[in-house]
């Protein structure tokens, strides 16, 4: 019992020692989050029983009829081997939000790549890119890679802070949009050709 005064500080300061970690931790964790400056990606998948190579020339044909029918749609890779197709395409893009801006509008491209496997088959659209109209009077404002959130990685010259964050956000949706429309078009067609055969 001589000791048990020891023991009772020891256990009390051991509980410090948790919550004061678990308070610096706190920070950290925040500091952890999802970093804004990550380009954004979109994923899909399909399960089907089918071999790799059976699986990739299903993918190949329900690209044609999905990815494949988006403006500027070109093959960029197709490995039958390893069931690897990888994509290109664009999608015109004009602000709703400020009107008489020429030289945002352009285009945002964007890459596909659908992986086939036995039993499965991903895609992800990544890599969406801003290009503005170099045609306009003042040159193109290209507003670079997509992000995650916030405001564009490079400079925007001739473009405010708000103005550029606000187009990005524009350009966000539309991205989001385009790749839930195109990738259930993709998965639709491979389960319609899987249930065709």
């Amino acid at each position: 019992m001589r000791y048990g005064w020891l023991w009772f500080y020891l256990r009390r300061m051991g509980r410090c020692f948790w919550l004061s970690l678990a308070l610096l931790a706190g920070p950290l964790a925040i500091a952890q989050s999802a970093d804004s400056s990550l380009a954004i990606s979109f994923t899909g998948a399909i399960n089907l029983p089918l071999a790799i190579k059976p699986m990739h020339a299903m993918a190949t044909e329900a690209w044609k009829v999905s990815f494949g029918r988006e403006p500027g749609a070109a093959i960029v890779l197709n490995d039958a081997g390893n069931g690897l197709l990888e994509t290109t395409a664009h999608f015109n893009f004009r602000s709703a939000k400020l009107n008489g801006r020429e030289e945002t509008m352009g285009r945002v491209t964007y890459r596909v790549r659908i992986r086939s496997e036995n039993g499965t088959c991903s895609v992800a659209v990544t890599q969406f890119k801003h290009h503005g109209n170099k045609a306009a009077l003042r040159g193109g404002i290209d507003l670079g890679l997509v992000t995650v959130g916030g405001p564009p990685l490079g400079r925007t010259p001739g473009l405010s802070t708000w103005g550029a964050k606000n187009i990005l956000e524009e350009v966000r949706a539309r991205s989001r949009a385009t790749a839930d429309r195109v990738i259930g078009a993709f998965v639709a067609a491979m389960h319609t050709t899987a249930s065709d055969r």
